[in-house]
This record gives structure tokens, C-alpha cells and sequence, in this order.
């Protein structure tokens, strides 16, 4: 995560290599859900998925998996 000025703007979801990215933007999808932490994901202005093999991907928060972009 990261913080400016005590609030949190940027989640960052990084896997293993051999792990696809898809896994990671499904993550975040799903933690943004009301049963886990959706009022959290209501500040965040960004969120990042990437490993080793596949690169970075980014989005704003809940913006559906295709929409992820490199």
C-alpha cells in the first residue's frame, strides 16, 4: 500500500512468476467485495497486479479484470 499523507491512494498486488497476473487482479476484485473490505477500497485511487514474468497491470478501483491495463 501506499500512503500519502496517512491515507491510503495505491493497493499493490504482486505474485511469484509462475503465477498469472489474472489471479492477482482477481484478488483485488474480490477483496473490494462488501463481505471483505469495500469501505477500505472506497479512498483508493489505484490499484496494481503484476509478477515477475507478466509485468505490471493497472486500474482504479473497481474496474472490472479486462479493463486492467499494462
Amino acid at each position: 500500500m501506499l500512503y500519502i499523507n496517512g491515507i491510503a491512494v495505491v493497493v499493490l498486488e504482486l505474485k511469484h512468476g509462475s503465477v498469472e497476473v489474472t489471479n492477482a487482479i482477481r484478488q483485488l476484485r474480490n477483496n473490494q467485495e462488501s463481505q471483505f473490505n469495500q469501505d477500505f477500497f472506497s479512498i483508493m485511487q489505484l490499484v496494481l497486479a503484476g509478477n515477475d514474468s507478466q509485468g505490471l497491470f493497472y486500474s482504479t478501483a473497481t474496474t472490472p479484470e479486462n479493463f486492467f491495463v499494462e
